[in-house]
């Protein structure tokens, strides 16, 4: 096989694992959480999650369903980021 098209196929290949994983992150970010898992994201009890939520420090639900609130992944994560929460090594 030519080099070049060797050295072509690896590059094709490389660009579809690209775009698998940033398919794969994307699913992840908009990934639906609960209370329970943004404590576990951050370590911190349901109480204080439960805080967070009647303070107002909480963004809003992204949704509400009969089981209670519900957020994207990334909702969390830029509300996160924003107000410097640091989160628990995953």
């Amino acid at each position: 096989m030519d080099p070049h098209e060797d050295a072509a196929r690896m590059a094709h290949v490389h660009c579809l694992a690209d775009i698998r994983a940033d398919e794969e992150r994307a699913a992840w970010e908009a990934e639906p959480i609960g209370p329970g898992e943004i404590r576990g994201m951050f370590g911190v009890t349901a109480e204080t999650v439960s805080r967070w939520q009647r303070t107002g420090a909480l963004p809003p639900p992204d949704y509400t369903l009969a089981m209670g609130p519900v957020w994207r992944r990334d909702t969390i994560l830029e509300w996160a980021l924003e107000t410097g929460r640091e989160m628990e090594e995953q």
